[in-house]
């Protein structure tokens, strides 16, 4: 992890990202929402949402794909792209 990469949380971001890791990322961004409060938005814990994006977990739960994609403002085909 490079020296002082850090969310708007103060958790610091880890490099590996899956692809559905990179959309929410790139969705966060476009959206100017740090990635905690997309956790909170979806009612997920920040570290789960960082688990999820790094794939530790790898099949989330279809219910938390859905309130990712509503709180960044989109369909979840398009946060699974």
């Amino acid at each position: 992890m490079s020296a002082g990469t850090r969310h708007a949380g103060g958790r610091p971001v880890t490099e590996a990202r899956t692809k559905l890791g990179e959309n929410i990322e790139r969705l966060a961004n476009r959206c100017g929402k740090p990635l905690d409060i997309v956790a909170e938005e979806s009612s997920i814990a920040l570290p789960s949402l960082y688990r999820i994006m790094s794939g530790k977990i790898a099949s989330p739960r279809w219910t938390t794909l859905e309130r990712l994609a509503s709180s960044l403002g989109v369909k979840v085909e398009t946060l699974m792209k």
